[in-house]
C-alpha cells in the first residue's frame, strides 16, 4: 500500500465515480487502468490505501504460477483448512477480484484468523511456515496521523491498555476479521453495509469486545 501510484478511494464513497476503486471496477481492463495512472510518491515512502495494488498482486500470482488466485487458494490454502464453499468474483478479463470479491461464511472466515492465531498450524498440520507468519504479522509501514500500521494486507491496531497489536482484515460493507493474540481470540463480522460510507472502526469494535472480556474476567475472579 505504498506503491506511489496516485490513488484516492477514501475521500469519496465506493459508489462515487470519483473514487479510484469505483473507476477501476467500471473499466474493462483493471490492470491497464491501474498501470495507466501517474506516480505521485516514491515507492515505499508513503502509505496510501489502494485496492488496485491487491488486484496487481492477483495478476502477479497468475503470471508467476499460471494459476488464478482462487485456484491457488483452493489448492494450497482453503483446501487444507476445509473451506470448500466459497465464491470469488472475477474482473471483466477473467482475473480474480482479489481486492474485494471473495464470499466466505463466517465460520470459514474465522478459520483464516485461527490459522494465524496458532502460528500457521491447523489441526496439528503446518499450513504456513513460521517465517511467513512472523513476516506477515509484523507491521511494515506507518500511517500518517494514525496509531495504526499496515503490512501484507493486514491492519495493525494497538490495544488501549496492552502491549502488542490487534491485526485485522477489513473489507467492503463491514467485513472484519480481528486476531487478538493477547486475548487468544478471533473475531469475525460479516456485513453488507455497502451504501453507508461510515461504519464502526476496528478500534471501536475491538475496544467494546475487550471491555466485555475484561468485565467477564473480573466477574469470574470475583466469584472465586
Amino acid at each position: 500500500m505504498a506503491a506511489g501510484i496516485k490513488w484516492d478511494e477514501f475521500t469519496h464513497a465506493y459508489t462515487d465515480p470519483l473514487n479510484n476503486a469505483a473507476t477501476m471496477e467500471n473499466s474493462h481492463d483493471w490492470i491497464n487502468y491501474i498501470l495507466s495512472l501517474p506516480m505521485e510518491d516514491k515507492p515505499g515512502s508513503r502509505f496510501v490505501y489502494n485496492s488496485g495494488i491487491t488486484v496487481l498482486l492477483s495478476h502477479i500470482l497468475y503470471k508467476a504460477t499460471g494459476m488464478h488466485t482462487e485456484e491457488f487458494a483452493s489448492k494450497f490454502f482453503f483446501g487444507p483448512l476445509g473451506i470448500e464453499d466459497f465464491y470469488w468474483k472475477k474482473t471483466p478479463t477473467g482475473l480474480t477480484d482479489a481486492e474485494g470479491g471473495l464470499y466466505l461464511s463466517t465460520k470459514d472466515f474465522s478459520k483464516v484468523g485461527l490459522l494465524y492465531l496458532n502460528g500457521g498450524i491447523w489441526n496439528k498440520k503446518r499450513i504456513l511456515t513460521q517465517e511467513w507468519v512472523d513476516l506477515t504479522m509484523t507491521p511494515k509501514i506507518e500511517i500518517e496521523d494514525s496509531e495504526r500500521m499496515y503490512g501484507f494486507q493486514w491492519w495493525f491496531v494497538p490495544y488501549d491498555k496492552k502491549e502488542g497489536w490487534i491485526f485485522s482484515g477489513s473489507g467492503y460493507g463491514g467485513q472484519y476479521l480481528m486476531v487478538m493474540p493477547e486475548y487468544d481470540i478471533v473475531v469475525v463480522f460479516n456485513g453488507w453495509n455497502i451504501f453507508d460510507f461510515e461504519r464502526p472502526s476496528i478500534e471501536y469494535l475491538s475496544s467494546r469486545i475487550i471491555e466485555a472480556i475484561d468485565l467477564n474476567i473480573k466477574e469470574v475472579n470475583g466469584a472465586n
